[in-house]
């Protein structure tokens, strides 16, 4: 699961939007690695200009994301530039 992951990001970045999503359909929901899953989903989307299904896949993975992950700040920029709005922590 994720060398096919793996695999989809490569392929995302290299704009090969087509063969990236039969590898995520190919996985067939988040598995073991659900905040990557959705992210890969996400960042396929917005290349395809689709800002609405990335937002979607943003905000779902942020919802199996640690608010201390050193990864959550660049996946809350990415949600932002879809068009959403990260939840903020709370203050203490």
């Amino acid at each position: 699961e994720l060398l096919r992951l793996q695999a989809a990001r490569i392929l995302v970045s290299s704009g090969k939007l087509d063969e990236a999503g039969k590898r995520l359909d190919g996985l067939k929901g988040s598995g073991r690695f659900p905040t990557t899953y959705n992210e890969l989903l996400g960042d396929a989307a917005m290349a395809r200009g689709q800002r609405e299904a990335a937002r979607k896949a943003y905000e779902t993975a942020l919802t199996t994301l640690d608010q201390a992950a050193r990864s959550r700040p660049i996946l809350e920029m990415k949600l932002i530039d879809a068009g959403g709005k990260p939840v903020g922590q709370q203050e203490i």
